[in-house]
């Protein structure tokens, strides 16, 4: 699911830093590290980051509402 879910909503715009040694690694599921696969959804790393930024992350525009609701249902989902 990571590649289907997860990949599209972060290529190219994060994987330029993120895939690679610049932590969360984005570039597949098994170098993902587990606090940014790890349940709850709703309040993981992943999905809070740019909330305190208003949306924004290094100046690239965030995941919107929907996409944040991808990826909470992707975590929540076990064997991702």
């Amino acid at each position: 699911m990571f590649a289907t879910v997860i990949t599209p909503l972060v290529s190219p715009k994060c994987t330029g830093c993120h895939a690679g040694v610049q932590v969360p690694n984005l570039s597949s599921y098994d170098a993902l590290q587990a606090i940014y696969k790890t349940p709850p959804g709703a309040s993981n790393i992943l999905v809070t980051e740019a909330d305190a930024t208003q949306g924004m992350h290094n100046n690239i525009l965030y995941f919107t509402a929907d996409q944040k609701t991808q990826v909470i249902n992707w975590i929540n989902t076990p064997n991702n």
